[in-house]
């Protein structure tokens, strides 16, 4: 019996297969989740260095009340783990003397590589956030920026959680109807670990945003960023405030395990159906030859 050779046709169906079953990948960068401890030899580390999808090692900057306050205790530690099953974190923050006027800030941020993820389509950021302080003596801001980093949010940023008073909030619109925001009645308390989900979409410029915590829980609907350059920021900044500045004392947070993926962009997907329907063709044609 003559042996039948794959027709072209068979030899492109058994390729779609394999393209249409094979997984999806994703574009990500290095989840910070400082196992490395400290130091400037590895992206992990604080301060750590370039690479893995971050174009910058971790950077302070410092509002003009901050003179005469120093980095304090800030490093990583192991000495409360955020989560379950984790180990090392970041606590940051800063120590300040007697007697400062005005309210001193500091922003810590890295710098994400444009050429390793997409800053034009959407992305989700993952993290856990812990006050170390009480919003009687501290406020928190974390946020993504685009341009350049600052020690405040401001227009320039895309979205926006930080607390207002006691309890946590959500940036909601950029002079489009006015600057809002979203109160998720889920309490800031020193010690509490808060799990955050951010789903951003520069495309259309907004957002969605989940908490997660003892505190309670919250999930928003769809915000608009306070920027419209439909671009995601590139700097990924973690800020805190003294709100007591007259007296010496010091102010901290601490977070861990920081990621930012990206699901395919929606071509890919388009082509990834069209593989299937051409599969699903192939099979129908053998069935028709059976």
């Amino acid at each position: 019996m003559k042996k039948q050779l794959p027709t072209p046709k068979s030899l492109a169906c058994a390729a779609a297969l394999l393209l249409a079953f094979s997984p999806v990948a994703t574009a990500s960068v290095t989840v910070l989740d400082f196992t490395d401890g400290n130091g400037t030899s590895s992206v992990d580390q604080y301060e750590g260095i370039a690479g893995g999808g971050w174009s910058s090692d971790w950077s302070v900057l410092k509002n003009s009340a901050s003179s005469g306050s120093t980095a304090g205790s800030t490093g990583v530690t192991a000495t409360d783990p955020l989560y379950s099953g984790g180990g090392n974190y970041l606590k940051a923050g800063f120590s300040t003397p007697a007697g400062l006027t005005g309210t001193p800030q500091w922003g810590y941020y890295r710098q994400l590589d444009n050429s390793a993820i997409d800053l034009s389509q959407e992305m989700t950021y993952h993290f856990y956030f812990r006050p170390e302080n009480s919003v009687a003596d501290a406020d928190y801001f974390i946020y993504s920026r685009v341009g350049s980093p600052a020690v405040g949010s401001d227009s320039n940023a895309t979205w926006l959680i930080y607390n207002s008073g006691t309890t946590w909030r959500f940036s909601n619109g950029n002079g489009v109807g006015g600057f809002t925001t979203v109160d998720t009645g889920v309490e800031v308390a020193a010690g509490v670990v808060y799990e955050f989900t951010v789903v951003s979409n520069p495309v259309d410029n907004t957002y969605t945003a989940n908490i997660s915590s003892s505190e309670g829980d919250y999930s928003s609907s769809t915000l608009n960023y306070r920027n419209t350059s439909n671009v995601e920021g590139e700097y990924l900044q973690y800020a805190i405030r003294d709100n007591d500045p007259a007296n010496a004392d010091e102010v901290y947070f601490s977070v861990d395990n920081i990621g930012v993926t990206q699901i395919p962009e929606a071509n890919a997907t388009a082509m990834l159906i069209g593989l299937l329907a051409f599969v699903v063709a192939c099979a129908r044609r053998r069935t028709g030859r059976q």
